[in-house]
């Protein structure tokens, strides 16, 4: 474990990137003591996205082939990083393991040492529990002479690597929103533009996330972590279907009130399970995403497949329910809907009630890294700095230079 301090010490431009193996461990409290006393930057996956506030000085973002840019210039240009109970995977690392953190000493914390053998990068593995890894970690750092990581954590060097980072990610998360309005129409409603409103009222909520699609891509490329924030989500297996049981069973759990973001064609999967809703007056808010069908497999299509649209849409083999229709089967849930933003108002969770979105089915998830086929049939994804809508050379040179 001394090494691991020594890793610190030298380190010039140090990341810890944290994962859901952190929350499982029951380690978030004491990870948040180190941290207070390191004061190392702090990049999260999707399944950790709400062990983080927006706010926090050490937060700055959440890396990742469809990810957010500040973020990943961080990790593509740190010098030391520590995973905490990620996987890294394929995701993650945008299916290049030489191409994943490349000039960084990389510590990989994981309890399965499956995990550990996948990756096929030079790295110091650490096999066995996060917590019990981060006890050793603390234990480690008191036997440091005293004073020293309050100087350390003090020195101009880190400081500077700090503000950076978090002015990294700020100036490329205002830029967002409007990066994205580009690519789409401008007569219908943009997805970022959506979870963008939504935002502030879910604070202090539950919100249950549908399978890992377009929906989950866009709200942890957008949506920042408000205080008493809980997010459920599925990227794991990616599971359509998943998020109608899942609000029910995270209402269960909790007793809370529950706002459910998923897409029209996910939705549909388990669509039965509304007359449990229904016949049970549960307080779930449903947002459904209609995008005429599955517009990321659409984007996969137009992108591989010379545009040939088959089981992605309505007339292209895809066959979905009238929502509106539907929904006036149930007693107890309410319908409306969102075709433009300036009509979008609060959620009331109190009763059962399903709002149909309305975005642009011609949707482009920006900041993601572009796949190409080359001249021999494979297929090659940009580096994770590299990310689409392509920026100018110098541009991604100043972001990357510290």
């Amino acid at each position: 474990m001394t090494n691991v301090v020594n890793a610190l010490m030298n380190a010039k431009k140090p990341v810890i990137f944290v994962g859901n193996g952190v929350r499982q461990s029951g380690s978030i409290d004491l990870l948040k003591q180190i941290l207070s006393q390191i004061q190392v930057p702090v990049l999260t996956t999707w399944r950790a996205a709400d062990l983080f506030l927006e706010s926090d000085p050490l937060y700055v973002g959440r890396p990742g082939m469809i990810g957010q840019r500040g973020a990943n210039f961080i990790l593509q240009s740190c010098d030391l990083l520590i995973c905490l109970g990620t996987r890294l995977d394929l995701a993650q690392i945008a299916f290049n393991y030489n191409g994943f953190a490349p000039n960084a000493k990389k510590i990989v914390v994981d309890i399965d040492i499956s995990e550990l053998n996948k990756i096929t990068t030079n790295i110091t593995p650490i096999q066995g529990s996060v917590g019990i890894f981060l006890r050793q970690l603390q234990n480690d750092l008191k036997s440091v002479t005293k004073g020293v990581w309050t100087l350390r954590a003090k020195c101009p060097s880190w400081i500077k690597w700090r503000v950076h980072c978090k002015a990294l990610h700020e100036k490329y998360q205002s830029r967002l929103v409007e990066e994205a309005a580009i690519q789409g129409s401008k007569d219908a409603l943009s997805l970022y533009r959506f979870l963008k409103t939504l935002n502030p009222y879910l604070k202090d909520k539950i919100v249950v996330l549908g399978s890992s699609g377009t929906i989950a891509e866009v709200f942890f490329q957008v949506v920042e972590i408000l205080p008493g924030m809980r997010i459920i989500n599925t990227p794991g297996l990616g599971s359509m279907g998943f998020a109608i049981a899942a609000a029910i069973g995270a209402h269960y759990a909790t007793g809370r009130e529950i706002i459910c973001i998923d897409g029209d064609g996910s939705f549909a999967m388990n669509i039965q399970e509304l007359a449990v809703v229904d016949g049970l007056q549960l307080p779930i808010q449903f947002y459904v995403i209609n995008n005429g069908g599955y517009v990321s497999i659409r984007n996969t299509q137009d992108n591989l497949c010379e545009k040939r649209h088959l089981g992605s849409e309505i007339g292209g083999g895809l066959y979905l329910p009238n929502l509106c229709s539907m929904a006036s089967n149930y007693d107890n849930i309410e319908y409306s809907c969102i075709y433009n933003y300036y009509y979008f108002k609060p959620p009331n969770n109190s009763l059962p009630a399903l709002c149909e979105v309305g975005v642009d089915t011609r949707h482009q998830t920006v900041c993601r890294t572009k796949t190409r086929r080359m001249s021999d049939g494979a297929l090659q994804a940009s580096s994770l700095e590299n990310l689409w809508p392509f920026l100018s050379k110098d541009e991604i040179k100043q972001a990357m230079t510290f």
